[in-house]
């Protein structure tokens, strides 16, 4: 029996050590690559330690031998880095997105995870119904709250490739706008041929369509790519509106279910005699100012949320209906009736 536990344990011990011996082995490799570019005596030596160090950093991140935070940080650098070429910032860029894909994937998980425990905590009986759709709407809104996150990562990441590669395009062309204005100035100066300063003419005019043309490509690129990140952004703000809708359908039942509640007893204490219709009648006006209030202060919180992103209304209701009702329900006192509700009108016989 000893021999199956201690078996085990040299299976496991062999795992480890063949771990250990490749979080050893990529470690080292990283560290010389780090020396390796800060001691390169070539361009192809500085371009190849770039490209190898990117692709091992995500691979770290991976096995967790560093944390996505510094291995994000040392891959911007890279991508930061005037003197690396388009490669090396490629393997940079790819790995950033390996990284910020594992960091939403273990987001997700871990969500996914608490989520499902929720679940079964309320199909046990351990948690209430209510306290389990508390629970899973505030795990939801976490969720779209990761998503929400690593779209406008990608979204920044992609914004700063598009521009850098612009830049480059543009740099190469404005040099060789800026060479063929000088060819065409010097025959002009030298007194050229005609014929020559005509076509030289034409190759300059060429080269400037040419750039106007790369740079409108590159904005229409750009646009795109907001568009497309307004649209996603847009679908996770009206997801996330849902879920908020469905916290404040929540927070606004148990309330009222509080409040109808106060109202029974006060009715049944009229009902037995131990309050009289003018007491009965006070309280149920306190309840129903009570009721107003807590009304008027979740308005006032959809209003402040609305202010703050103008461009996703909660329920879809814009600022002014949201005030209009918070004026309305706020003047509550200035207009109540007394005892004029069906409830909360004395009985006609006690007069």
């Amino acid at each position: 029996g000893l021999g199956k536990y201690v078996s085990g344990l040299s299976t496991s011990a062999k795992a480890l050590t063949e771990l250990g011996g490749v979080f050893t082995q990529t470690g080292n490799q990283v560290i010389g690559f780090e020396k390796q570019i800060k001691e390169a005596t070539s361009d192809a030596e500085f371009q190849s330690a770039n490209k190898g160090l990117a692709g091992l950093i995500s691979s770290q991140v991976e096995s967790g031998q560093i944390n996505a935070e510094q291995g994000t940080k040392r891959l911007q650098q890279i991508l930061s880095d005037s003197r690396v070429e388009i490669d090396g910032k490629e393997a940079a860029q790819k790995a950033l997105a390996a990284i910020q894909k594992l960091q939403l994937e273990n987001e997700l998980n871990t969500n996914e995870v608490s989520q499902n425990e929720i679940n079964k905590m309320r199909e046990d009986g351990r948690i209430g119904e209510v306290k389990a759709e508390q629970e899973l709407t505030s795990l939801k809104l976490q969720e779209i709250t990761a998503r929400s996150a690593s779209q406008k990562a990608s979204h920044t990441e992609r914004i700063r490739q598009i521009q850098e590669e612009m830049n480059m395009a543009l740099e190469v062309l404005d040099k060789e706008v800026a060479s063929k204005q000088a060819t065409l100035d010097k025959l002009k100066t030298t007194n050229a041929p005609k014929v020559q300063v005509v076509q030289a003419e034409r190759d300059l005019e060429q080269s400037k369509n040419t750039r106007k043309v790369k740079q409108s490509q590159f904005a229409n690129i750009q646009s795109e790519e907001n568009d497309d990140n307004v649209l996603k952004q847009s679908k996770l703000s009206t997801e996330a509106a849902k879920v908020e809708k469905q916290q404040r359908d929540i927070t606004k039942r148990e309330i009222a279910k509080d409040f109808d509640e106060r109202q029974k007893i006060n009715d049944s204490a009229r009902d037995q005699g131990l309050k009289d219709n003018q007491q009965a009648a006070i309280e149920s006006i306190a309840i129903a100012e009570g009721r107003a209030k807590s009304e008027l202060s979740q308005i006032q919180s959809k209003t402040a949320k609305l202010e703050a992103d103008p461009q996703h209304p909660p329920d879809g209701r814009p600022a002014r209906s949201l005030r209009g009702a918070a004026r309305r329900v706020g003047n509550f006192s200035r207009h109540r009736r007394g005892a004029q509700t069906p409830r909360d009108r004395p009985d006609a016989d006690s007069a």
